[in-house]
C-alpha cells in the first residue's frame, strides 16, 4: 500500500511539474530575450506578449528575480491586466513588443480616438502601457494594455 501511496504521489507531482513547463512554453517565456532588471514580462491568453518597463509595482523586490520568473502580475498582485491587442500581420504575432506607460496626451488622444467596442470593453480600466515592436526600422502598434482592481 505504502509503494502506491508514493508512486501517486510522485505521479502528481510529475503532472504538476509537467503542467507548470507547459504553461511557461505556452506564454513564450522560454524565448523571451534578455531584459534588465526593472523590466516585467506579461503574456496573454490570446497570444500577445508584452515586456512592460518604467512601471510602478507594489512589490519592488520582483525586479531583480530570473526573467523567468519574473512576471508583472505577481508585481502587481493588487491589480488585473487585461489586453487589447491590434490586428497585425501572423509573422509578427508572437513577438514579444515593449510597452511604456502612456503620456497624458498619449492618453487622451487614445480615449478620443479607440473604436466604440473597445471604450465598451475598457471604458472604466486603467491604461497602463501602450507597446510597439519594430518591424524595418519602423515602429508599429501592437497593442495597449489596461488595468483594473481585482475584487
Amino acid at each position: 500500500m505504502k509503494k502506491w501511496i508514493i508512486r501517486i504521489i510522485s505521479f502528481l507531482t510529475l503532472g504538476a511539474i509537467g503542467a507548470g513547463v507547459y504553461d511557461t512554453y505556452r506564454g513564450g517565456f522560454f524565448s523571451l530575450p534578455d531584459i534588465p532588471n526593472g523590466h516585467y514580462p506579461i503574456s496573454f491568453k490570446n497570444g500577445f506578449r508584452a515586456i512592460v518597463t518604467n512601471i510602478e509595482v507594489s512589490d519592488a523586490s520582483q525586479a531583480s528575480t530570473p526573467k523567468l520568473f519574473r512576471r508583472l502580475n505577481i508585481a502587481n498582485p493588487e491589480r488585473r491586466y487585461i489586453s487589447a491587442p491590434m490586428e497585425v500581420p501572423y509573422w509578427v504575432e508572437d513577438v514579444w513588443s515593449y510597452c511604456q506607460p502612456p503620456s497624458p496626451d498619449e492618453t487622451n488622444y487614445l480615449k478620443k480616438t479607440l473604436p466604440e467596442s473597445h471604450r465598451k470593453t475598457f471604458g472604466k480600466a486603467r491604461l497602463d502601457a501602450i507597446c510597439t515592436i519594430k518591424v524595418d526600422d519602423e515602429v508599429v502598434l501592437r497593442g495597449l494594455i489596461y488595468s483594473v482592481p481585482k475584487l
